[in-house]
């Protein structure tokens, strides 16, 4: 799923009920990467952190509108999904369309320590278990550090919490042995 691009868009506005989350605005981008591909981006962060006390290979990018879970880690988080108020469509850059409709409330990602609370969307991902997205944020005034490849998220005692990117692996220098 090399770099396929995601665009989101606005369908069915029917129901309106209080209690149901709603997706403010459902149109933007969400890009797809491997993390061989977010490790070289300036513009992503990778690592892997714990949410909902289960640890996830996370990417933080900027091109994503909303933040999403994997299908294939949902069931990992333990918790239940909850239906939009109003669905939209995922658009997958194969021309591919997926209704969304459903999102999971209050996840606890624990970056260093700090717990943050997170929604997020379930639909298929690459080789990410999670993207977080510019919802969250700018919910937490996130900024990443392109060059040194850090998050920087100011936190409520004036202090300001560091997120580190995973490294590439230089690869394993293997010594051939033989057994006489």
């Amino acid at each position: 799923m090399a770099n396929q691009a995601v665009q989101l868009v606005q369908a069915n506005q029917a129901s309106t009920s209080q209690a149901t989350p709603a997706v403010p605005n459902a149109r933007g981008r969400a890009f797809v990467i491997n993390a061989n591909q977010a490790q070289h981006n300036n513009n992503v962060v990778n690592g892997t952190f714990l949410i909902n006390n289960v640890y996830a290979s996370i990417l933080f990018d900027t091109g994503a509108d909303m933040s999403f879970v994997s299908f294939n880690f949902e069931p990992r988080l333990s918790s239940s999904r909850s239906k939009l108020e109003n669905s939209f469509t995922v658009e997958v850059a194969n021309g591919k369309a997926i209704s969304i409709d459903s999102v999971i409330l209050g996840c606890t990602l624990n970056l260093n320590d700090y717990d943050f609370s997170i929604d997020l969307i379930p639909m298929q991902l690459g080789s990410f278990d999670i993207i977080v997205g510019m919802d969250w944020l700018a919910q937490h005034r996130a900024e990443i550090v392109c060059f040194e490849k850090y998050i920087r998220i100011p936190l409520e005692d004036d202090q300001i919490l560091r997120i580190f990117c995973e490294k590439p692996s230089k690869g394993l220098k293997l010594m051939p042995c033989t057994q006489a």
